[in-house]
């Protein structure tokens, strides 16, 4: 079935729809909305929200051909064979062109004179990044395709260090070994709602500083911020400072 409504800290946002279950418009309690009109082969072709409307002209094959924002200037857009995006074509400045690998290795994305590539493994997933200035930031994943590793950005003449990530059974991330000798620990207390995560940083020095948000959902995606819990020297010093939010989280 579909959403008719959510409810998140007292909020409500409804959802409407068009006779072919397509989504029609989304509501918000303040009255705000946003409204999806005219489709073709599942994209709507009109877009309001009040302030200003979004039009778009779609390709017979379901990808966008072109699209006009609130003050009527157009972006155009350009596939190849596969329908991967291939062209964005801005009213004002240089276009960005997208170049594909023919065995899928890699991704350039070119704009003016700067470029980033992207190369992916053998099982399609983000191997390495590299861009015009000669800048590289390097992954690696589990067998589970979770990211285990992310080197922070490297060229030629500086040494790759970065993160090390482990997991837990559910996926969420249990530890994150910093360079150096920092690392943050993550422990999850589902003793009710919202989930509480608990961040803990830890360095050789005895510095502790303990992070708790309160977590709806993913905890990687807009977590609040609860209580902050510092402590130095081996607990010699500790200070706590906790954060209210109202129903709309400010």
């Amino acid at each position: 079935g579909k959403m008719l409504s959510k409810i998140v800290d007292g909020i409500t946002t409804n959802y409407l729809y068009h006779a072919n279950w397509n989504l029609r418009k989304i509501t918000d309690q303040t009255g705000r909305y946003i409204e999806y009109r005219l489709y073709n082969w599942g994209i709507p072709r009109r877009i309001d929200n009040r302030i200003y409307t979004v039009q778009r002209n779609i390709n017979w094959e379901g990808t966008i051909k072109w699209e006009e924002n609130g003050n009527g200037h157009r972006t155009y857009y350009g596939y190849d064979g596969r329908n991967r995006l291939r062209l964005i074509d801005p009213p004002i400045g240089n276009s960005t062109i997208i170049t594909y690998a023919s065995n899928n290795s890699w991704k350039e994305t070119a704009l003016g004179n700067g470029w980033i590539k992207e190369y992916y493994d053998n099982f399609g997933r983000l191997d390495l990044t590299e861009n015009s200035a000669g800048i590289k930031i390097d992954y690696d994943h589990n067998f589970m395709d979770w990211l285990i590793y992310k080197s922070l950005p490297f060229d030629n003449s500086t040494p790759e260090i970065g993160i090390h990530y482990t997991y837990d059974y559910l996926g969420r991330v249990k530890r994150k070994q910093l360079p150096g000798h920092w690392a943050e620990t993550f422990h999850y207390y589902n003793g009710g709602s919202p989930v509480i995560v608990y961040k803990d940083q830890t360095a050789w020095q005895g510095h502790h500083i303990r992070y708790a948000y309160r977590v709806y959902g993913n905890p990687y995606i807009n977590p609040l911020l609860d209580r902050v819990i510092l402590k130095y020297q081996n607990n010699s010093y500790s200070k706590n400072t906790h954060y209210k939010y109202n129903n709309a989280d400010r």
